[in-house]
């Protein structure tokens, strides 16, 4: 047998290096004696905006929302819902196996095509009914440690290429790729089109930065005076609002772009990744928080860890939470706040992103190489 030479976990690269350190020197100051959550929200302020930003300058933003925000308030969280649901193999779903080269992570759906993001610097293009590659690009960055993150603008894809660089590519047929320099969070995983710009977490975590799609300029700038980490990754319309996860600090921010300020501070201790559809939903110490994305009222908490690892798909009726280990796949029914399944494996322990497509569930396996579709 050959040997499998070490090499750098890739996903959720903020426990390497700086990030690292300031995560773990938050987590001394924080207490976790007790799991509680805080909510707060600015008087007057909307969830979302119509006007643009100004693009006038490139360094201008409000901090009112953070700065003038009242002391965060500690509240109880709903009591945990147990996974009583049944288990299931995974295998018994599995409608397709496809093996990618370069450990396939990122996924995002563009021009009627699944593409997936690999820790190589590639990005393949897999055809829907046959879940065969079709084609690829690439980032222009290889290195280590791998770059993270896919997105779609409804124009291009983006991505992750190297420190301060992100890479665009237009997904019709020979479209162009080229990259943009822009100082930014490295480990920033999503990256989120709204109110016509593409947010992106600065270089010392510590504020937002609008890009334009067109130019790749820098138009805006929000100050969030926390360490945050990653957005949450946006799957229903464009509400003006982002959500940032701050786990240094326990916070979840709501982070009105058009206003250019924080509405909305909501604590959950160490979050780590987040969605947002017609709920929040944010995995964190606690478990899986589904929240309500206007009044940040935490409306149910379900017991599955994610892990460091885990992603996680919605929709109003649907929700897939991803986490690596044998029990891959959570199944929540977000109406009636119950679990519904959980689909097991041992074949591919390792952590990937999750992603709904039709009738079809797609999910990768990224240190197992691999690309999966089963029937939800």
């Amino acid at each position: 047998m050959a040997t499998v030479q070490p090499r750098v976990r890739s996903r959720r690269q903020w426990y390497v290096g700086h990030t690292r350190s300031r995560l773990e020197v938050g987590r001394v100051r924080r207490s976790v004696a007790g799991t509680v959550a805080a909510l707060v929200m600015v008087a007057g302020c909307s969830s979302g905006g119509d006007s643009d930003p100004d693009t006038s300058s490139t360094g201008s933003s409000s901090t009112s929302g953070s700065s003038a925000a009242p002391s965060v308030t500690p509240a109880q969280l709903p009591e945990p819902i147990r996974n009583d649901a049944p288990s299931h193999p995974l295998e018994h779903r599995l409608q397709a196996v496809q093996r990618l080269p370069g450990d396939p992570d990122w996924l995002a759906l563009a021009a009627g095509h699944l593409w997936v993001k690999r820790d190589d610097g590639r990005v393949s293009r897999v055809d829907l009914r046959t879940a065969k590659p079709t084609g690829e690009w690439s980032t222009g960055y290889s290195g280590l440690p791998a770059c993270q993150g896919l997105a779609y603008d409804g124009a291009h894809l983006w991505a992750c290429a190297g420190e301060n660089r992100l890479a665009r590519h237009d997904p019709a047929p020979g479209g162009a790729a080229d990259q943009f320099r822009v100082s930014r969070l490295g480990d920033q995983t999503r990256f989120v089109p709204s109110n016509h710009l593409l947010w992106v977490i600065n270089a010392e975590a510590t504020g937002l930065a609008g890009i334009n799609r067109v130019t790749g300029r820098v138009e805006s700038t929000i100050e969030l005076e926390t360490f945050c980490i990653d957005l949450a990754r946006p799957l229903g319309r464009d509400t003006g609002t982002v959500y940032a996860i701050c786990p240094t600090d326990g916070l979840v921010l709501a982070v009105d772009v058009a206003r250019e300020r924080v509405t909305g501070r909501l604590g959950l201790e160490d979050a780590r990744a987040a969605t947002i559809s017609d709920d929040l939903w944010v995995a964190f110490a606690g478990g899986l928080a589904q929240i309500n994305p206007d009044s940040l009222e935490v409306l149910a908490v379900y017991d599955v860890n994610l892990g460091i690892y885990g992603e996680i798909w919605a929709d109003a009726d649907d929700v897939w939470a991803r986490a690596s280990g044998k029990a891959m796949l959570t199944h929540i029914d977000p109406r009636a706040h119950r679990f519904l399944e959980t689909l097991t494996s041992t074949a591919y322990p390792s952590g990937g992103d999750v992603l709904m497509v039709a009738d079809d569930l797609w999910t990768t396996a990224s240190d197992d190489g691999v690309l999966l579709r089963l029937r939800p």
